[in-house]
């Protein structure tokens, strides 16, 4: 695959995961910090990986895709050798009042609570 660009990753005491946008979800042991393995890499709904994270007990991946109409995509990992897509969650892009396109673009856990926050297209100036 050549090299490939991370714009986000998580990391767990065993597992690093990688969002590398068009090239998908990167999963790489690191169990053995001096020698870390690829392990598989994935593609998301939306063909942008932007961010990943896990639940606290490392079985299921979430990952949002930077592109219009995205939703928060969650994965089953407790096999990597067999990652099974799950659902898409209704957090889908919108347009608020004021007609600006916003994205779902970031999020993580905390305690047991989903916590994520909106993208609002730049070239629009919600002050007019």
């Amino acid at each position: 695959m050549g090299e490939v660009y991370t714009h986000d990753c998580y990391a767990n005491a065993q597992y690093l995961f990688t969002a590398d946008l068009s090239n998908g979800v990167g999963v790489y042991d690191i169990s053995n910090r001096s020698d870390p393995k690829f392990l598989t890499r994935f593609q998301t709904p939306n063909v942008f990986a932007h961010n990943v994270w896990t639940n606290p007990e490392g079985t299921v991946l979430y990952t949002t895709d930077e592109v219009s109409g995205a939703y928060l995509a969650s994965y089953d990992i407790s096999d990597l050798n067999n990652v099974q897509f799950w659902i898409n969650t209704e957090m889908k892009t919108h347009r608020s009042e004021s007609n600006t396109s916003q994205h779902l673009c970031r999020w993580s856990i905390c305690s047991d609570q989903l916590v994520y926050r909106w993208h609002f297209d730049p070239r629009h100036d919600p002050t007019r």
